[in-house]
């Protein structure tokens, strides 16, 4: 496979912040947030928070832990520690 090279693209500002989708840095222990989803995208979706929320963890590495449970209409994840 073969990448194609671009030119003249511009560097990102350094003081650009990505928007999060998910809250994980705002969030204090015994809160949570609900993320809505259909029954045939309950599972991924449970899945897509749980990586998120771990990938966020061991990038900072600051102690947070995150439970995710799929509850009714959606999916719900708690910070626990």
């Amino acid at each position: 496979m073969t990448y194609a090279i671009d030119r003249q693209i511009p560097v990102p500002d350094p003081a650009y912040v990505p928007v999060r989708k998910y809250p994980f840095p705002a969030m204090q222990v015994d809160d949570s947030f609900f993320v809505p989803a259909c029954k045939s995208q309950l599972f991924l979706t449970r899945q897509r928070v749980s990586v998120a929320g771990r990938t966020w963890r061991r990038r900072h590495r600051n102690g947070h832990h995150f439970k995710v449970l799929i509850v009714n209409g959606g999916v719900r994840c708690w910070r626990i520690a």
